[in-house]
């Protein structure tokens, strides 16, 4: 039908970088809820920053935030999964409430805020040229660097 459902988009996304040879694992964390839940899931685990320089992707976490050293966990089913499903079965909240938690009205309307319509720009104008996807990140950058400007002060 075409209708965007808010309610069916991801609350949590993350990306495990996993060293088989040393079994060792880093969790590149891209925002305040997934640090929170992060957290949550391997408490007592050292956080650092993902790439020197990288900005913090969001308003709830800081450049040191965004990787965590989960240790010797390796494995997505026998410990990553079940880490974070036990953080929110003990009853693990954050900042922002649930998706699958806005009422039909807001569920069927976009976001309004300038990094989101920068984002539709960006996506309308990107194009693949048979090698790569070539998007100009320059407003989506200035959207987002406005919208940190806004809360920090």
């Amino acid at each position: 039908d075409g209708v965007h459902d808010r309610r069916k988009e991801l609350d949590f996304s993350y990306v495990f970088v996993v060293d088989v040879t040393n079994q060792r694992s880093q969790l590149l964390i891209a925002g305040g809820r997934e640090l929170a839940l992060a957290q949550a899931a391997f408490p007592g685990c050292p956080l650092g920053t993902a790439k020197p320089g990288l900005q913090a992707p969001g308003n709830f976490i800081k450049e040191d935030q965004t990787m965590m050293d989960v240790g010797s966990l390796v494995s997505r089913k026998a410990q990553f999964v079940p880490a974070f499903f036990q953080a929110i079965k003990n009853g693990f909240k954050c900042h922002k409430h649930p998706m699958s938690e806005l009422s039909e009205d807001d569920a069927m309307q976009e976001p309004q805020d300038e990094v989101f319509k920068a984002m539709q720009k960006m996506s309308k104008a990107s194009y693949h040229n048979s090698v790569n996807v070539v998007r100009d990140y320059e407003e989506l950058t200035e959207a987002f660097q406005k919208t940190k400007s806004i809360v920090s002060k």
